[in-house]
Protein backbone atom coordinates (compact mmCIF):
# COMPACT_ATOMS: atom_id res chain seq x y z
CA UNK A 1 0.00 0.00 0.00
CA UNK A 2 3.11 2.14 0.57
CA UNK A 3 4.02 1.89 -3.23
CA UNK A 4 0.67 3.39 -4.38
CA UNK A 5 0.60 5.87 -1.81
CA UNK A 6 3.52 7.55 -3.88
CA UNK A 7 7.12 8.81 -3.07
CA UNK A 8 5.76 11.58 -1.42
CA UNK A 9 4.39 9.10 1.69
CA UNK A 10 7.10 7.33 1.18
CA UNK A 11 9.84 9.93 2.35
CA UNK A 12 7.72 10.86 4.57
CA UNK A 13 7.95 7.37 6.15
CA UNK A 14 11.94 7.34 5.37
CA UNK A 15 12.41 10.62 7.54
CA UNK A 16 10.29 9.59 10.33
CA UNK A 17 12.27 6.09 10.38
CA UNK A 18 15.41 8.14 10.56
CA UNK A 19 14.26 10.25 13.51
CA UNK A 20 13.46 7.09 15.21
CA UNK A 21 16.56 5.54 14.89
CA UNK A 22 18.51 8.64 15.43
CA UNK A 23 16.56 8.87 19.18
CA UNK A 24 17.34 5.34 19.85
CA UNK A 25 21.27 5.03 19.02
CA UNK A 26 22.31 6.73 22.03
CA UNK A 27 19.89 4.81 24.21
CA UNK A 28 21.88 1.48 24.80
CA UNK A 29 19.10 -0.54 24.06
CA UNK A 30 20.37 -2.86 20.92
CA UNK A 31 17.07 -4.97 20.34
CA UNK A 32 14.94 -1.29 19.82
CA UNK A 33 17.75 0.56 17.49
CA UNK A 34 17.89 -3.09 15.52
CA UNK A 35 13.83 -3.04 15.41
CA UNK A 36 14.67 1.12 14.09
CA UNK A 37 16.94 0.28 11.57
CA UNK A 38 15.11 -2.57 10.01
CA UNK A 39 12.20 -0.29 9.58
CA UNK A 40 14.29 2.53 7.89
CA UNK A 41 15.96 0.07 5.91
CA UNK A 42 12.45 -1.10 4.77
CA UNK A 43 11.23 2.18 4.07
CA UNK A 44 14.48 2.96 2.07
CA UNK A 45 14.23 -0.28 0.00
CA UNK A 46 10.37 0.74 -0.54
CA UNK A 47 11.68 4.01 -1.61
CA UNK A 48 13.91 2.74 -4.09
CA UNK A 49 11.74 0.54 -5.62
CA UNK A 50 9.11 3.25 -6.31
CA UNK A 51 12.07 5.06 -7.92
CA UNK A 52 13.23 2.26 -9.80
CA UNK A 53 16.45 1.89 -8.21
CA UNK A 54 17.07 -1.69 -8.00
CA UNK A 55 19.07 -2.81 -4.78
CA UNK A 56 21.87 -4.07 -6.62
CA UNK A 57 22.63 -0.88 -7.47
CA UNK A 58 23.00 -0.04 -4.23
CA UNK A 59 25.40 -3.21 -3.49
CA UNK A 60 27.23 -1.53 -6.56
CA UNK A 61 27.85 1.47 -5.42
CA UNK A 62 29.15 0.44 -1.61
CA UNK A 63 31.27 -2.34 -3.60
CA UNK A 64 32.84 0.42 -5.49
CA UNK A 65 33.23 3.18 -2.11
CA UNK A 66 35.03 0.03 -0.50
CA UNK A 67 38.67 0.78 1.08
CA UNK A 68 37.83 4.64 -0.05
CA UNK A 69 37.98 7.45 2.47
CA UNK A 70 34.50 9.37 2.67
CA UNK A 71 36.37 12.53 1.94
CA UNK A 72 38.45 11.26 -1.00
CA UNK A 73 35.14 9.81 -2.29
CA UNK A 74 33.28 12.92 -2.21
CA UNK A 75 35.93 14.56 -4.14
CA UNK A 76 35.99 12.34 -6.79
CA UNK A 77 32.26 12.88 -7.63
CA UNK A 78 31.28 14.73 -10.85
CA UNK A 79 30.60 18.14 -10.22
Amino acid sequence: SLLDAGLPKINGKIAEESRELIEALPENDAAHTAHEAADLIFHTLVGLEAAGVPVDAVFAELRRRFGISGIDEKASRKK
